[in-house]
């Protein structure tokens, strides 16, 4: 039975803006009010299925089941991730199932959907400009803007940054008093700041090296390449000032690994004499810390010790439960209920493991762990391929920042925790959306 003869693109971009809408509604819940409660976010949800379903049928010219069936999944699975991301869905369900402290566990399980949520918001959106050149450029310009306020406005809060840097104590000498008052008493942790601009920070300057020298994007005005070239500049410049202010040695670290993960994926040799410079200066820094050489015996001895014993309560948590986890949010619950003599003062009960394998296998166990490499594996092979299909393109080099970005982001998650379950998760999830976007871009007429 024929119900649509042809799809109408007014139609289709109004739905879609629909969808973005609810979309924002849903980060406004989750984000912005933290608000949890169940009412609202089932509603929003449904709507963005709906929403979905029914654009879904609009680009088919048959009523058919197969359509009815494959939109729902689309909302959350986008085709070219769809078997890692189902997988991981349902280890969300059975590990929300498991968990024994629900206040705990509800926040971080919305979170998640709110990261499924945006992956493909993204991607829809990507896809339904698709026709247009500079479509994709602006949608990652106002991705690029969001989560850049986002790491800026956890800089407002890291009063840590203030206590490391004396001239700015100076400057603002009740900073600390005001916005910590201001943020509930609840300030961000630098080494946080440090995970959400670790995967962005490289982004900007692969959008305006494409923009500047690939020969693909003359279609657009040559005023607005100019602007869209100098943004990316002024916001690539401004994280790699917001990263260096955070003094984390994971996110230096992370830095070098992206530079040089950059640099291989256009010249490859010359990539390969920086990854053996970077890895001389990495053995140099471990031989000889300024920082480390100041601390006291006792001190260096606590700093040790610490990422140690959680590493290794982790460990053992996911041995006595390795295929189910032990519950989603629940290591610092856990902590205290089954490893309390392992526990030696408050700095020994953090909110996360500090290694995002180990948290992912506390949340959903070793298949979790598998799913999420093989979630990796594929964006990888994707962008590689994108890449080496039209190496000068601008798609190419905009995939080169995202998969830099991935590099720092998954360098700083093995000693630190930048998870795709909390506040941030439309970063991380928005950037392998838009790894999937410009894939499918550079291997479009």
């Amino acid at each position: 039975m024929t119900i649509f003869t042809k799809p109408n693109r007014a139609v289709t971009l109004i739905g879609g803006a629909v969808e973005l809408c609810a979309w924002g509604a849903l980060a406004f819940f989750i984000v912005a009010r933290r608000n949890f409660s169940p009412i609202p976010l089932i509603g929003i949800i449904t709507t963005l299925i709906v929403i979905r379903l029914v654009l879904n049928m609009w680009s088919h010219s048959k009523f058919n089941i197969r359509v009815i069936f494959d939109s729902p999944l689309a909302i959350f699975f986008p085709v070219p991730l769809r078997a890692p991301l189902a997988l991981w869905a349902i280890l969300l369900a059975v590990s929300f199932y498991l968990t024994f402290q629900y206040d705990l566990a509800v926040p971080r399980l919305w979170m998640f959907i709110m990261g499924f949520a945006t992956l493909v918001a993204i991607y829809n959106a990507t896809s339904l400009f698709e026709h247009l050149t500079w479509g994709i450029w602006v949608i990652t310009l106002i991705w690029l803007l969001l989560a850049t306020a986002i790491a800026s406005g956890g800089a407002l809060t890291a009063s840590w940054v203030f206590l490391k840097i004396s001239i700015l104590q100076r400057l603002y000498p009740g900073y600390e008093v005001k916005f910590v008052q201001l943020a509930n008493d609840q300030t961000t942790n630098v080494n946080i700041l440090a995970g959400v601009v670790s995967p962005i920070v490289m982004i900007p300057l692969g959008m305006a090296i494409g923009l500047l020298t690939a020969p693909n994007t003359s279609t657009l005005d040559k005023w607005s390449r100019r602007l869209l070239i100098g943004v990316f500049g002024l916001i690539f410049l401004f994280l790699v000032g917001l990263l260096l202010l955070t003094q984390s040695f994971g996110a230096y670290g992370a830095l070098v690994v992206g530079v040089v993960v950059f640099a291989a994926l256009r010249f490859h040799k010359i990539g390969w004499v920086l990854a053996v410079g970077a890895g001389l200066a990495i053995i140099a820094l471990l031989i000889y810390i300024p920082t480390l050489m100041s601390l006291s015996p006792e001190q260096l001895d606590v700093l040790l010790r610490k990422r140690y014993y959680i590493w290794l309560r982790a460990i053992l948590m996911i041995g006595s439960m390795p295929f189910s986890g032990i519950g989603l949010g629940m290591f610092p619950y856990a902590s205290r209920l089954m490893y309390i003599d392992m526990i030696t003062s408050i700095t020994d009960q953090p909110p996360h493991a500090h290694n995002i394998f180990f948290e992912l296998g506390l949340d959903f166990g070793l298949i979790g762990i598998a799913c999420f490499v093989w979630l990796q594996v594929m964006l990888w092979r994707m962008g590689l391929r994108a890449i080496r299909s039209d190496p000068d393109s601008a798609y190419a080099w905009a995939l080169r920042g995202l998969l830099a970005g991935q590099a720092m982001w998954l360098i700083f998650n093995l000693t630190d925790l930048a998870y795709p379950g909390t506040r941030a998760s439309f970063i991380y999830w928005g950037a392998w959306a838009l790894i999937l976007a410009f894939c499918k871009k550079s291997h479009s007429p």
